[in-house]
């Protein structure tokens, strides 16, 4: 490339003291310029449909919706129990909250609680297992005894 540059001062040189015995050089020299351009063209289409074709194809998973009740949901502390062909949580799991200490199956404390909504008691909900996201609300300190399985959601209705 310096070579040609060389080339091309001296070419332009010589015509502007009236030596025209260089526009040989100076017709192989636009012409090697605009071989190189068309090379250049054609690799860069080249590298284009390569990228094109060797685009990533993004495999998604399909999202689970599962049904459940909320058995409570008190000072941040939310219990659910799943219900439908979709079960989650832990089985004989006894609310010692409750004096007459029932015993649930499929039940699970909600690990999201700062993200899960305002949702009452014996609220039938359909919600998505979720990522878990750093909870940063305010929750009492009140002790509710909850299962120990843990699992985000993300309502959906």
């Amino acid at each position: 490339m310096r070579q040609k540059l060389h080339l091309a001062t001296k070419m332009l040189i010589s015509i502007a003291y009236g030596n025209f015995g260089t526009i040989n050089v100076t017709v192989s020299l636009f012409t090697s310029i605009k071989n190189m351009f068309k090379r250049l063209l054609v690799l860069s289409f080249i590298i284009a449909g390569i990228l094109y074709l060797c685009q990533c194809k993004k495999t998604t998973t399909p999202v689970v919706i599962y049904k459940g009740v909320v058995l409570y949901n008190i000072c941040g502390n939310v219990v659910i129990q799943s219900q439908g062909a979709q079960l989650l949580g832990e089985n004989g799991w006894t609310d010692s909250n409750n004096p007459s200490r029932p015993i649930y199956d499929h039940v699970f404390r909600v690990a999201n609680a700062c993200e899960f909504g305002n949702y009452s008691q014996g609220d039938t909900i359909q919600f998505a297992i979720t990522n878990l996201k750093a909870q940063q609300c305010a929750q009492c300190l009140l002790y509710v005894a909850t299962p120990t399985t843990a699992i985000p959601v993300r309502v959906i209705r």
